[in-house]
């Protein structure tokens, strides 16, 4: 039975060990064939993509890379994403010491903004011109996670011959899109390394970092627009003529006017948080309410003040 096995085993061709993978890059990219061998839809796209514009599989030329000016004018741009990323991208470098992978952030056209890992690998992608400025669209660098997530819009992994060009072989790649709140592709981050050391949970990885780098965006948005409203509204607010005073559900003040300050002779910073009126001590409200009565008095001009208390709708005090 061993002679059979081996009998058996000795008459299969050499070419029947090949990688289906490498065997549909030479019958695609080389050949200009089709594949033979099954290639996911993305992967075949760029690599016909690819080979339509004329790019060089064998290639040893360098992609665009920015320096100088140049690249601080592209880090610029993205300081904001740089920022937010950045504790992220420390946490995926921990994760993944010395396990001989690297991370990196890169722009919505590709360029990278930042690499970190371990120091053998990085040396490894430098000679790729792997590093800050480096342009890594399919257009110039081949077929490559980062180009192929930007096009496609989704999170993917790229392993050895599916890459476009024979540089790139040996390695392995996991690239996430990152969105803005308008929905629109911003950069993405990417995990890379030796293709041998490939790992099905880089992917997982890279797509929560681009969750939490996007849900950090929104935070972020969130308190600017709501720094811009407030910005809005003391303009409106000061701009009435009317003295108001809005006092919070306890009865504190919670902000007034200018008008309302010069009527009652109040420091407008001083007086916020104070008790204005309230229910469970009436006697004590009144009291206040005729000290800031007399204090208007004592102010630079006549008027009404509409005291607004939230969830109780409008009261107007006369002050003459």
């Amino acid at each position: 039975m061993d002679s059979l096995s081996v009998k058996a085993f000795s008459a299969v061709k050499p070419e029947s060990f090949k990688d289906p993978i490498k065997s549909a890059w030479e019958n695609v990219v080389l050949k200009g064939l089709s594949p033979g061998s099954p290639v996911r839809q993305e992967i075949l796209r760029s690599w016909i993509k690819c080979r339509e514009i004329g790019l060089d599989p064998f290639s040893e030329n360098s992609p665009p890379v920015l320096s100088g000016h140049k690249l601080k004018r592209l880090l610029k741009r993205n300081r904001v994403l740089i920022d937010i990323s950045k504790p992220v991208m420390g946490m995926i470098e921990i994760l993944v010491r010395d396990s001989g992978f690297i991370v990196t952030l890169t722009d919505k056209d590709g360029y990278v903004l930042e690499v970190r890992g371990d120091r053998d690998i990085l040396k490894m992608a430098e000679q790729n011109y792997y590093l800050p400025g480096c342009l890594r669209s399919i257009e110039h660098a081949g077929t490559n996670a980062i180009g192929v997530c930007l096009i496609e819009g989704k999170p993917i992994q790229i392993t050895g011959a599916e890459h476009y060009k024979v540089r790139h072989h040996p390695w392995t790649c996991s690239s996430s899109p990152i969105y803005d709140c308008q929905d629109r592709i911003i950069g993405a981050v990417t995990l890379s390394g030796r293709s041998t050391g490939r790992h099905k949970h880089t992917l997982a990885l890279v797509t929560s970092a681009a969750e939490t780098i996007e849900r950090q965006l929104r935070e972020r948005n969130l308190i600017e627009e709501k720094q811009r409203l407030n910005s809005m509204l003391t303009l409106i607010f000061n701009a009435i003529s009317d003295g108001v005073i809005a006092v919070d559900n306890r009865m504190n003040i919670a902000r007034l006017n200018r008008t309302a300050a010069e009527m009652l002779g109040l420091d407008m910073e001083a007086v916020v948080g104070r008790k204005a009126a309230g229910d469970k001590h009436r006697q004590e409200d009144r009291w206040e309410l005729r000290q800031i009565r007399v204090q208007g008095h004592q102010g630079s001009k006549p008027g009404t003040v509409k005291t607004d208390r939230a969830g109780k709708g409008c009261r107007k005090d006369q002050f003459e």
